[in-house]
């Protein structure tokens, strides 16, 4: 796999990772349905995919939770398109992702038909170093916080338009280290 390569799958996957910014969102959902939205618990790539599919669900319940006014619409509806653009961002390069996981996984497989027909070994597949591990994890989390940037500067308009008890929902739904499921600071453990 060239440099190239393993850049560009490094930098769809960090996109990909952006999923946990609108997971987070809806904390009372997601303690309500579970990670899957039945219970369970998916693998962490299907999460992603059904967390894009799920937008508008979770964006009607945050709007209803929060019990927007139509005197607070332009703020909501500018939080809502930052929403619904990271989702759309999510699923092009999830699916983009796994277009070349496929076409890498072929590519391998008709390599080792190849080697096979030579009777020759299979060829093994090559690991990412730990400076690429580290450099994809730096990637990750840049795009990560520039997607909260992003969610921030759209909920702050929105968060000083609340009322009192709309500020308290907000603080409920939206406040502490959640964990992309709506639990605490606890990264996931349960």
């Amino acid at each position: 796999m060239n440099t190239k390569s393993k850049l560009s799958i490094a930098a769809l996957a960090a996109v990909l990772g952006l999923g946990l910014t609108v997971g987070a969102m809806g904390p009372s959902l997601a303690q309500q349905l579970g990670p899957d939205g039945h219970g369970g618990r998916p693998h962490r790539t299907a999460m992603h995919g059904q967390r894009a599919d799920r937008i508008d669900g979770r964006i009607a319940f945050l709007k209803a939770e929060l019990k927007i006014t139509d005197s607070q619409q332009a703020q909501w509806g500018n939080f809502e398109k930052v929403l619904r653009d990271q989702a759309a961002e999510r699923k092009l390069a999830g699916e983009k992702m796994r277009a070349e996981f496929q076409a890498k996984r072929a590519e391998f497989r008709k390599a080792a038909e190849e080697a096979k027909a030579k009777n020759q070994p299979a060829p093994t597949p090559v690991r990412p170093s730990a400076v690429e591990r580290m450099e994809r994890r730096q990637t990750f989390m840049k795009a990560h916080l520039d997607s909260q940037a992003k969610v921030l500067d759209a909920f702050k308009p929105l968060y000083a338009s609340l009322s009192a008890d709309q500020k308290k929902t907000a603080d409920q739904l939206f406040g502490g280290g959640f964990d992309g499921r709506g639990h605490g600071p606890h990264r996931g453990r349960s």
